[in-house]
């Protein structure tokens, strides 16, 4: 199917357009007004030379662009976390069951159900979110019962994280734990500062009098733009280039508004015509929740290598170091 075809005919159902919708219909209706006026009464409708429009356009197309270019750098940034995130994961799986499957096979077992936990609280705590249906699969009773209890889920998954691999630290008699320890503890030390990073971003929106007055500018430009199209274009041209220019304007503006929050928002949606009640659903700008999977299965991937009776049995084991 062609791109642009398939674009176009999902014009009216993407979610940019429906948030529009009811600007673009007042819009539309002062629009219509104004030409129906022009029409019959066109003494009584004033001529306005645009001369206010095009001098403050430049300044709306900044306020815009400023807009549209904070949204896309937090939806970046955020992109970039998790990239870390599944880098780490996937990292700290390795170096544990490579190097100590064989001689702590229960510690590297409970640190994989920790790690394939990590990104779900992760994406949990970034939504204000507790299913612990998620993770009830990956952690033993008590590490869940404790985990439910924390204010921060991520943070306290890497706190068992390391006091499960704490036995590395405290082996004297292999020096090379030592050694194993220390690149553990900083995958996840790279953990813990990507919970800071991801909460940084969740928990500092754009400031609200910047966004307030842009939307305030944008109302205010587009509903007297009718009094300029009439005269330079006449009653039916000026509706549908109206139109367009408050779509093109209103929907560059909702795009910077939906990106800027690049884990995801609340939507409430209604049970019904009559429901008092509003069920919450999640809409996602990264798909935090493909990111969850794909680590899982990273971290089963490597689960299953270094598990008894599997090709990994063919190599050499590590020996301790003296």
């Amino acid at each position: 199917e062609d791109y642009w075809t398939r674009n176009l005919w999902t014009l009216f159902r993407s979610r940019t357009f429906k948030r529009i919708a009811p600007s673009l219909l007042v819009n539309l209706a002062v629009s219509i007004s104004i030409a129906v006026a022009f029409t019959f009464f066109p003494h009584f409708v004033p001529g306005v030379s645009g001369f206010a429009h095009q001098i403050t356009g430049s300044f709306l197309a900044l306020l815009i662009t400023f807009r549209t270019d904070v949204g896309y750098k937090r939806f970046w940034e955020g992109r970039k976390i998790w990239g870390v995130v599944h880098k780490r994961c996937r990292s700290l799986a390795r170096l544990l069951g490579s190097t100590s499957a064989h001689r702590h096979p229960e510690m590297v077992s409970r640190s994989f159900g920790l790690i394939k936990a990590f990104p779900y609280c992760l994406k949990q705590q970034l939504r204000s979110q507790r299913k612990l249906d998620e993770i009830e699969s990956f952690l033993q009773e008590e590490e869940l019962v404790a985990v439910e209890r924390s204010d921060n889920m991520p943070l306290h998954v890497c706190m068992l994280i390391s006091f499960t691999i704490r036995p590395l630290l405290l082996e004297t008699k292999v020096p090379s734990d030592m050694q194993v320890w220390e690149q553990a503890d900083f995958h996840v030390e790279e953990l813990v500062r990507c919970v800071g990073n991801a909460e940084q971003i969740a928990n500092t929106p754009v400031p609200l009098s910047y966004s307030r007055h842009t939307r305030r500018f944008l109302f205010l430009w587009t509903i007297t733009l009718p009094l300029f199209l009439i005269n330079a274009c006449g009653p039916l041209p000026s509706i549908v280039a109206h139109l367009f220019i408050c779509w093109a304007l209103l929907g560059t503006e909702q795009v910077g508004h939906l990106i800027e929050d690049p884990f995801g928002y609340v939507v409430p949606r209604s049970r019904g015509p009559l429901a008092t009640t509003t069920k919450k659903e999640y809409s996602e700008n990264l798909p935090l929740h493909r990111f969850c999977v794909a680590i899982k299965k990273d971290v089963e991937e490597v689960q299953d290598i270094v598990a008894p009776g599997s090709v990994m049995q063919n190599y050499p084991l590590p020996q301790p170091q003296p």
